[in-house]
């Protein structure tokens, strides 16, 4: 009996094991930091961040939703950010998100693999757009020059959500984002709402590494 087991568990191990080494691992280590409202009150906690100019987006943490303000990409940017919120009186927590291996495991998942490592590099790219451009409605910059540079992220994702249809989850957060930022650059660009799309955006971007996870 106990030699069947042994027998089983070897047979189990080293078919994993072949298993594994046909499958295409990638390390892609990225880090997101959501700065929410501490309260649990989501109707609340979505009228004060939003009046404080903040995206109103909420994200999920232990089965309770919170209401984010932005997302940053260094804890640094984050504890900052989280601190000029206090500043004003507001309780805030730091969400932290972050990928780590991707698995390509079918055929056409690793065939399709350096596709999709571009069409994570490619939402990258507006993300960095788009926190520039809040930096720069903060600084002053004008309506007119912001909506111009916003039109070339927008047609940015457009091109990422066309060309990586293959991904669901992928291709409809970029092109739902494009078009709220269609609607939004025909009036007056908030900078709460560019922070609402960039939280929209890393989100998308979590959940498409999610289907690459083991």
């Amino acid at each position: 009996m106990f030699s069947c087991a042994v027998i089983l568990f070897c047979g189990v191990f080293f078919g994993c094991a072949c298993w594994l080494s046909t499958v295409k691992t990638v390390v892609w280590e990225r880090e997101f930091y959501f700065v929410t409202s501490a309260s649990e009150n989501v109707q609340a906690s979505l009228y004060t961040v939003t009046m404080d100019g903040g995206a109103g987006f909420p994200i999920e943490d232990k089965d309770m939703y919170h209401i984010a303000y932005s997302v940053y990409f260094t804890q640094d940017t984050a504890l900052s950010a989280a601190y000029a919120v206090q500043a004003f009186g507001e309780d805030v927590k730091i969400i932290k998100r972050s990928t780590g291996k991707l698995y390509f495991k079918g055929r056409k998942e690793k065939k399709q693999k350096s596709k999709t490592l571009n069409a994570l590099k490619g939402l990258e790219n507006c993300m960095q757009l788009l926190q520039t451009e809040i930096k720069r409605l903060e600084d002053g910059t004008t309506q007119q020059a912001s909506k111009r540079r916003i039109k070339a992220i927008i047609m940015q994702l457009r091109c990422l959500a066309d060309a990586n249809m293959y991904i669901s989850t992928y291709a409809q957060g970029c092109q739902v984002s494009a078009e709220r930022l269609e609607r939004s650059i025909k009036e007056i660009v908030f900078v709460k709402t560019l922070r609402f799309e960039l939280c929209n955006l890393s989100e998308t971007y979590l959940k498409t590494c999610e289907k690459f996870y083991f």
